[in-house]
């Protein structure tokens, strides 16, 4: 969040109209309204009325998502406390956390996901770092991938005896988790078309499969009608992709024009009990959003600004 980091980025500025064509636009260059949104000290926060696919029956849940700004170590892969003092290791990134909290019968999921990825994609294209968790009271996973020079190293501490504790590599593809900070950054620079993916982490907690590349298919289209589930009347953008290999469909609905806000997303896919799948469709809309500092609002009196995110635990 230190304002002086960003001017290294940006060389040169486009403004946030639409209509510039995608093959003339760098990598590295953001709207001329990004420092304003995203280096105003706070963070946005967003959160969800969630239906979540779970055993074959939709649960009733909450998602919230996270994104600010940061300074990340390059060679150690944190967050640094003091980078003025180590200009050299430094990184600004965006932060990307998304939570989903859920009931199955009597017992409780909290899962978290968190993507760093630099702002500087001219010099490093994808995330540095993602981590993910799942909870709940058969027990608990951790998952975290590192970029290396030339690979991905992931590791995957699972009580599930078929997975165990794992130590994998694999090539540097997109990530599905990295699709939401992209749409923030850029969503001109998704990956349309065919292409190898690496299958979102939470997802892969819930049902299971081998972490590995997938073959994918992609595309992103103007909404021309209002979808009443996502409570905007702005215009919208969709990003659908298919994941061939799992069967499986994601589509995220963002805002056509900056700061490209994310009012819902659907995930369609096989679900349920080996000897009773269907098909379902996990959807998450928009109910509230804020732009504050959160990390300042830690004392009991503040719990009351839960409330206008329509959260009640």
């Amino acid at each position: 969040m230190k304002k002086y980091l960003l001017l290294i980025l940006i060389s040169h500025l486009f403004s946030c109209k639409e209509g510039q064509d995608k093959n003339q636009i760098k990598k590295s260059e953001l709207p001329s309204c990004f420092k304003t949104y995203w280096y105003s000290g706070s963070a946005e926060i967003t959160s969800y009325k969630l239906d979540q696919a779970r055993y074959g029956e939709l649960r009733n849940g909450t998602a919230v998502t996270v994104f600010v700004t940061e300074d990340f170590s390059k060679l150690h892969q944190v967050k640094l406390d003091e980078p003025q003092n180590l200009s050299s290791d430094a990184i600004p990134i965006l932060k990307f956390n998304l939570t989903k909290n859920f009931t199955t019968g009597i017992y409780p999921y909290s899962m978290m996901l968190s993507v760093f990825k630099p702002f500087d994609i001219d010099n490093v294209s994808h995330p540095l770092k993602i981590t993910s968790t799942s909870q709940e009271w058969c027990g608990h996973t951790f998952c975290q991938l590192n970029s290396k020079e030339n690979n991905y190293s992931i590791k995957l501490f699972s009580y599930f005896e078929k997975e165990s504790d794992q130590e994998i590599s694999l090539p540097k593809v997109w990530l599905e988790d990295e699709l939401w900070s992209q749409i923030r950054m850029n969503p001109k620079l998704l990956p349309v078309g065919e292409f190898q993916i690496i299958s979102g982490f939470l997802q892969q907690r819930l049902l299971h499969y081998e972490i590995k590349t997938f073959n994918a298919v992609a595309d992103q289209h103007d909404i021309l009608e209002s979808i009443s589930w996502l409570n905007t009347s702005e215009k919208i953008t969709a990003y659908h992709l298919k994941t061939k290999d799992l069967n499986r469909e994601l589509t995220i609905y963002y805002s056509k024009s900056f700061p490209y806000r994310i009012f819902g997303w659907e995930e369609k896919y096989e679900d349920g009990l080996k000897e009773n799948k269907k098909m379902l469709t996990t959807r998450a809309s928009l109910m509230k959003s804020l732009n504050i500092d959160y990390w300042n609002h830690n004392k009991a009196q503040d719990s009351t600004t839960r409330k206008a995110l329509n959260l009640f635990n």
